[in-house]
């Protein structure tokens, strides 16, 4: 559904098949348009697997694509738009993190898996790098990353800590601010590290039932 800016309502769009279909996330794209990340019955590759959308700035469908990645045991968790106008998609498969790029036409140009001797779980949010490279901020189950790779996915460096990283957005310093949930009791926690991976803040805040738990941040107007 989209709105104007007086708050009315346009008209809606329905997009898929009659298979049980829904959207996982979305990311609003460089020519004003949407790119929407989804689950579908596939005719194709059969029950919860991954759609791909892109949709112009009036809601009309431009293309679709199907990847054979089954959401029951695998979960793809985002969507954002590079600047090379592709797209980065990233979660889990296999229990390990696994990120995907395409191209601006949904074609995958490269998939990626990362594992460590310490714990992986699931990519959670992510954003691009001055460099062309994307740090990824990630984790389940109290156990939290920090993952910088380069433009093709290749690992450039890791951290680790004791809370699940939910949310990543840049700094007016060239650093980034992380932010999650988890360790031995409630909490919220946000750190701060540089584009080398030091980690120069780190603070937690206990009771997530107050807090809602670090999901989201977002910049000061």
């Amino acid at each position: 559904m989209a709105v104007t800016a007086s708050c009315q309502i346009l008209p809606e769009k329905y997009y898929g098949t009659i298979n049980n279909e829904y959207i996982i996330s979305s990311a609003k794209t460089i020519d004003d348009g949407f790119v929407i990340l989804g689950m579908t019955d596939s005719v194709v590759f059969g029950a919860n697997n991954i759609f791909l959308s892109k949709i112009d700035s009036v809601g009309t469908l431009q293309w679709t694509k199907l990847f054979d990645i089954l959401y029951n045991s695998n979960r793809i968790n985002f969507i954002a738009e590079a600047s090379d106008g592709g797209y980065i998609l990233g979660g889990r498969i296999n229990y390990k993190v696994v990120l995907i790029k395409t191209d601006s036409a949904g074609n995958i140009l490269w998939t990626q898996a990362y594992s460590s001797n310490y714990f992986y779980n699931v990519a959670n949010d992510i954003i691009e790098t001055p460099d062309k490279g994307f740090i990824v901020a990630g984790g389940d189950n109290n156990q939290g990353f920090v993952l910088k790779i380069d433009s093709v996915g290749n690992k450039i460096w890791e951290r680790f800590f004791n809370s699940v990283a939910q949310k990543i957005l840049p700094t007016n310093d060239n650093c980034y601010i992380v932010t999650g949930s988890g360790g031995n009791s409630y909490h919220i926690f946000f750190l701060k590290i540089n584009p080398s991976g030091v980690i120069s803040k780190f603070h937690t805040y206990i009771d997530t039932y107050a807090f809602g738990g670090g999901s989201w941040i977002y910049p000061k107007s």
